[in-house]
């Protein structure tokens, strides 16, 4: 059992040893962060179901490797956005400890939890999903701005900048958080979690959703060993 610190935060338990391998001081606030994609795999759970989900060590990705890899979901004509460099994944990372996740934010763009309580999984995303009719009359939260997202993420080739006039004028939005190295949790979340959205489309909610990746991008100018690699104990 270990435990990790980083500037005088509340120490992290987790179940996993690691290793950094020349890390520059921006990207290890990228590690750290990092870290809690694997909290919920907290103690007492074995390693095998971490194999079982195919989570593994991240790789540098492309917007070759990415489309694959969304292809191979069956979703290879869906658009989806990158953070723009390792300092907005950092910003990012320092505000969301779930993984993967989405976020709703209604027609006037306010952020609106789909948790009743923090510590409330991701499996109420579904449930959440299918009363987005009335996302307007629920209740919103200051935590997360709109812009927030817009501002960090943008599209390949390039790192483009989000074009804020593509989201806007519907009547709820989604950002929903996945990543190569998620496995099969992209399977058993996100594709779930797209196929209500599609439900509740059908039904006349013009929902706009956003596939985020939380990966890390060749274009950001860093190299594989700059990136943490996982040591799963028993």
């Amino acid at each position: 059992m270990q435990f990790i610190k980083q500037n005088a935060k509340p120490k992290v338990l987790h179940s996993i040893s690691t290793h950094m391998h020349m890390l520059t001081h921006t990207h290890k606030a990228i590690w750290f962060t990092l870290l809690t994609l694997f909290v919920m795999f907290g103690t007492g759970c074995k390693k095998a179901i971490i194999w079982y989900y195919g989570i593994r060590d991240p790789m540098l990705e492309s917007e070759q490797s990415l489309g694959a890899y969304l292809s191979g979901l069956g979703l290879g004509k869906e658009q989806y956005y990158v953070f723009r460099d390792t300092n907005d994944q950092s910003a990012f990372f320092e505000k969301v400890h779930s993984f993967p996740d989405a976020f709703f934010f209604n027609a006037q763009q306010q952020y609106v939890p789909y948790k009743a309580n923090p510590a409330d999984c991701n499996a109420k995303v579904v449930d959440f999903s299918k009363d987005m009719a009335n996302i307007d009359k629920k209740p919103t939260d200051t935590t997360f701005q709109f812009s927030f997202f817009q501002e960090k993420i943008g599209q390949l080739p390039g790192l483009r900048p989000v074009d804020s006039m593509a989201m806007s004028g519907k009547d709820a939005y989604v950002f929903l958080l996945w990543a190569t190295y998620y496995g099969k949790l992209n399977e058993t979340k996100v594709l779930d979690w797209i196929e209500h959205i599609h439900t509740a489309q059908k039904s006349g909610v013009n929902v706009g959703y956003y596939l985020v990746s939380c990966d890390y991008i060749k274009d950001w100018g860093i190299e594989q060993e700059d990136l943490p690699v996982f040591e799963l104990k028993e």
